[in-house]
């Protein structure tokens, strides 16, 4: 969160704490404070040296507050931030009604129900620097880490919103941390008489207010351990974990199994009548605007003692004057229109008392009444359940998977936008997913895979854009890095399949710099400047160096030189007049597809116009037998092309080999009447390359943007090593389990 908004500490109160009563300093309408043998009627806090030890002054902070009982029927405990390599200390208030943990003792997130944060006096987050009106750079920093906290703390349980005490030596102020912003009060010293104590005002009112007025989700029911209706959605859950299934139904199994995570609050969530059973979330945001979760669930029902696995998304969604639909809406269209490869609907719901409308808050603390004909809302609390549970796009097993992946959801993306007139806008890596399904090879039943788009969050009805009075917003929509040139550097023009289909090849371009065998030697100094941002100009736009590929349509290692990245495989063969077959590397199959896929977005750019590309070959024949889910599928590999390569485990795979021009299959697509924009092109080129027999079975290697610096390996040990991993995965069907790239891609909002 990066907007912070600092009021005077009694509009802040009238506003997110109103009292019933109209004068909250008047002792008579004070609850009767219980004895306490540290509480004295002159200062709070008197004996708080707030000069020493940040460590020593917090835990007497939290002390002094538990014997002067500042919230009544609350225990504040003292813990440590373990996420955080600093292990910053605060305050964690328990309900007495819960099982409040020892002081010093790790956080029960589930029950935490605000929070105390504790900084040195120049380490304010919310102050600004007397001769800048700027923060400095460790206000900065603190304020940095306090919105990373906020956003591990409502990651770990269900807030609509939560209330914080920044306490920062001898001042102190309240905090409200919203999905769009911080609301701060301004400082205020806390070593007051209890008649004066902003700090005992606000928790007074704190513990007369409801669970869900204190920001509780109150659609939510924390399972609790022990006996009663929690015990047995507990007891459900367990159940469903333990119990394998056969063939790929049992990768969703295995992630729930995953879930229950003791040190993670398990909850049961209602959308619409549905009810589901959840534990950690196998992704969640990093961001508290929208916060976006995603479990595999229980679908529970207690008159059935089984449920079934599913995916639920919990989400804060925009809405901005109605541009951004519900994605179960969209998806409801799509599955009846029978679009390929995307998400099946179960359910979805708004929760609809969660509501957050920053621009009326902000009228109303400043004493203006909002106006209805500009007032919008910003963020809804929503809530999509789907059927399928799939696999990252990074565990792809080999190559032809990769494209194979890419392809299926190349139609699904083609469907949407030719049968429901839906553009996806948000094309990114973390967007695509391979969903196993149980197939036949040979008479053998193997887990194969099929492509899937799914985050239709930010999808667009084109129609729209004919309506009579349609503005189109000036703001950027997508994932940052896999955009489009042509939308990063132009957010005022409305988003186009061109674009969408340009994030598609950035999207694979990252992930072939990674796991695809290749010349350029720094794979990690080419992924940082293609896909960084360049603040150029005022506005950020795309890198140079991928503005210069897509107009140029080559894969340039960097900004000057003609050198293109080239992408290898190896294969063997006898050299003409030779006597032993030797190994050297030849063109991907990967390299033709980015080729070709280059030169049409290149055409676009250069000559003002969209590509016509059309493959020379004719297309597949496919059998219905093995094509269940498009009509482009070709055949499915063997388990064995299917199964993944042990990931080799040095860069030199990228050096020291002989590399020659392929004979095999040299032939390029040729100008035909299909256009970008029909998505025939692209997918045509993909269907019938893998179609042939050219696709290496264990190409994929460990993460080369990690293993830049790993250079010890000799190219004799490196040949024998490959050699022993294609031997060890031949009998495997299910994908890799390589690492992950180390961060992911920021999405824009």
């Amino acid at each position: 969160m990066e907007r912070v908004y600092r009021f005077s500490p009694s509009a802040f109160l009238d506003e997110f704490t109103p009292l019933d009563f109209p004068d909250p300093t008047s002792r008579s309408n004070h609850p009767a404070q219980p004895p306490s043998k540290r509480f004295k009627q002159a200062s709070d806090f008197d004996e708080l040296d707030v000069g020493g030890s940040e460590d020593l002054w917090s835990q007497s902070f939290v002390e002094v507050f538990n014997d002067a009982y500042f919230c009544s029927d609350h225990t504040l405990v003292m813990t440590y931030d373990d996420d955080d390599d600093e292990q910053h200390a605060f305050g964690a208030l328990y309900d007495d009604g819960d099982d409040v943990p020892e002081q010093g003792s790790g956080a029960q997130w589930g029950l935490i129900q605000a929070c105390v944060l504790f900084f040195r006096e120049d380490e304010d987050p919310f102050a600004l620097d007397d001769s800048t009106d700027h923060p400095s750079q460790k206000q900065q920093s603190s304020l940095s880490y306090l919105s990373t906290f906020v956003a591990r703390v409502l990651s770990r349980q269900h807030h609509a919103h939560l209330f914080l005490v920044v306490v920062s030596g001898p001042s102190a102020r309240l905090v409200r941390a919203d999905r769009e912003a911080f609301f701060a009060t301004h400082t205020f010293p806390y070593k007051v008489t209890p008649d004066r104590s902003l700090l005992r005002d606000f928790f007074r009112r704190f513990t007369d207010m409801s669970d869900a007025e204190r920001g509780i989700d109150t659609s939510v029911t924390l399972l609790r351990a022990g006996l009663g209706s929690a015990g047995a959605r507990r007891a459900c859950m367990y159940r469903m974990a333990a119990r394998e299934l056969d063939g790929a139904a049992d990768y969703a199994r295995q992630c729930f199994e995953e879930s229950l995570d003791p040190e993670w609050p398990w909850y049961s969530i209602k959308v619409g009548v549905q009810e589901f059973l959840v534990a950690k979330p196998r992704v969640y945001s990093d961001n508290p605007g929208r916060a976006a979760r995603g479990y595999v669930a229980v679908c529970y029902s207690p008159e059935s003692a089984r449920g079934r696995f599913v995916w639920l998304k919990d989400t804060w969604r925009r809405t901005l004057d109605d541009e951004y639909e519900q994605e179960g809406a969209v998806l409801y269209d799509l599955n009846r229109l029978g679009v390929q490869n995307v998400p099946t609907l179960v359910c979805h719901a708004d929760v609809s008392s969660h509501r957050f409308d920053l621009k009326d808050t902000l009228e109303r603390m400043h004493g203006r009444q909002p106006t209805r004909r500009r007032s919008r809302i910003e963020r809804v609390h929503y809530r999509v359940v789907t059927a399928e549970v799939g696999v990252p796009i990074e565990d792809f097993g080999n190559s032809w998977q990769l494209a194979s992946v890419f392809r299926d959801c190349l139609i699904g993306h083609r469907d949407a936008y030719a049968r429901a007139r839906v553009l996806h806008r948000d094309i990114s890596q973390g967007n695509i997913l391979m969903v196993p399904y149980d197939d036949q090879v040979d008479g053998e039943k193997v887990v194969a895979y099929r492509g899937m788009l799914i985050d239709w969050e930010f999808a667009e009805r084109v129609f729209r854009r004919s309506v009579p009075g349609f503005v189109y917003r000036r703001i950027r929509r997508g994932t940052w890095p896999y955009l489009s040139v042509n939308a990063m550097n132009h957010p005022e023009v409305p988003v186009t399949p061109e674009d969408d289909l340009e994030s598609f090849f950035h999207s694979f371009v990252g992930l072939a710099i990674s796991y695809i065998r290749h010349t350029c030697a720094k794979p990690a100094q080419f992924d940082e400047q293609y896909f960084r941002t360049s603040m150029a100009s005022r506005d950020p736009c795309a890198s140079p160096l991928k503005e210069r590929c897509v107009r140029h349509g080559r894969l340039f290692f960097g900004l000057e030189g003609d050198e293109s990245l080239r992408f290898l495989k190896e294969t063997r063969r006898r050299p003409s007049g030779g006597r032993h077959i030797q190994t050297v590397l030849v063109s991907h199959p990967v390299e033709r597809v980015l080729e070709a896929w280059l030169v049409s977005i290149r055409d676009r750019y250069v000559r003002g116009k969209v590509s016509t590309l059309q493959v020379a070959t004719s297309k597949a024949t496919v059998s219905s037998g093995r094509d269940r889910h498009n009509n482009e599928n070709t055949p499915r590999k063997t388990a064995a092309h299917r199964a993944h390569a042990a990931p080799l485990s040095s860069l030199e795979l990228n050096v020291g080999v002989p590399f020659e021009d392929e004979d095999a299959c040299d032939s390029e697509p040729e100008e035909g009447a299909s256009e970008l924009a029909t998505h025939k092109a692209i997918i045509n080129i993909l269907s019938d390359l893998l179609e042939r027999n050219i696709w290496p079975e264990n190409d994929k290697t460990a993460d080369q943007l990690e293993q830049e610096d790993d250079k010890g390996v000799t190219e004799e040990e490196r040949l024998a090593e490959d050699a022993g991993s294609r031997h060890d995965g031949a009998g495997e069907s299910g994908p890799s389990a390589s690492p992950e790239r180390p961060s992911k891609r920021r999405r824009m909002f």
